[in-house]
Formats: C-alpha cells, structure tokens, sequence
C-alpha cells in the first residue's frame, strides 16, 4: 500500500519504505482454528529492508 508519512530508518538512515498491514493468531486456540485475530502494520526499509512492526488495537480504524 502506498502511503504517505515520513520515515527516516533507525539503521541506516534511508528515508523510503513500504508499508502493508499483516494479520496474526494470538493463542493455541485462535491457531487451530485459522482465527487471525491480532493486527498489525509492518513498514519495510527500502534500502536496508529492516522492519517494524506496529501493533493495531482492536476497535480502532486508523491505520499508520
């Protein structure tokens, strides 16, 4: 997704990266049941592809 903030990377210093939102299970049950319950945004340096992730509290529509 392309989307528009400012960025400077915490390793290298680079000021471009992406952006996509990711989806995980919290616990053994939401795991076996295929439930992804825990959001999160993940932004991807662009020159040195290190990442962070940040996590979406539930209820919230504002994304990164």
């Amino acid at each position: 997704m392309d989307r528009t903030f400012k960025y400077t990377c915490p390793k290298c210093g680079a000021t471009s990266c992406n952006s996509f939102n990711i989806r995980t299970s919290g616990s053994l049950f939401t795991s076996i049941f295929d439930i992804q319950n825990k959001k999160f945004n993940a932004v991807v340096c662009s020159n040195c592809r290190y990442t962070e992730f940040y996590h979406v509290m539930s209820g919230r529509k504002k994304e990164l």
